[in-house]
C-alpha cells in the first residue's frame, strides 16, 4: 500500500481527501483487513517544510492503527545525488518552487530519484 498527499495550507480538499480516506478504512480496521500488510508513504509541497513530516506522521499512525507494516526510508541524505535531500526517513518528502505563473511544477531530480528508490525499497519487502 502507497500513501500519498500534496501538504499544501491553501489545500482544504487534499486535507479533507485524507481524512475521509482514513474515516473511510473503519470497517476495515475493525476486520483488521490490512494487518500485516505493508504501506510507506510520501508528500510533496512548495515548502521545504511544508508541515510535510506532519503528514507522514498521520499516515504512519493511521497504518499502525490498522496493524500495518510501516516501512521508512533507508537512504542517507546524498548532496552530491539530492536522494532524500529533504532528510526524511518516515517517507519521502518532496518539494518544487512556488512558481505562480501557470506552468506544471517542476519535481527535483533527487526528489524522483528517491521515490524511485523508496518504491523498490518497497517492493523488496514485499518479496519478502
Amino acid at each position: 500500500m502507497r500513501l500519498g498527499s500534496p501538504r499544501s495550507i491553501a489545500c482544504d480538499e487534499c486535507r479533507e481527501d485524507v481524512t475521509a480516506f482514513a474515516d473511510a478504512t473503519s470497517e476495515r480496521w475493525f476486520q483488521r483487513t490490512w494487518q500485516n500488510k505493508l504501506a510507506g508513504g510520501f508528500t510533496h509541497s512548495a515548502g521545504l517544510s511544508g508541515d510535510k513530516q506532519g503528514t507522514l506522521i498521520y499516515m504512519a499512525t493511521l497504518a499502525a492503527q490498522h496493524g500495518i507494516i510501516w516501512v521508512g526510508i533507508n537512504d542517507l541524505t546524498d548532496p552530491t545525488t539530492g536522494i532524500n535531500r529533504l532528510g526524511s526517513y518516515m517517507g519521502v518528502m518532496g518539494q518544487s518552487d512556488l512558481d505562480f505563473s501557470g506552468k506544471p511544477a517542476t519535481l527535483h531530480a533527487g526528489d524522483r530519484l528517491s521515490a524511485v528508490r523508496y518504491g523498490q525499497r518497497l517492493a523488496q519487502f514485499a518479496k519478502m
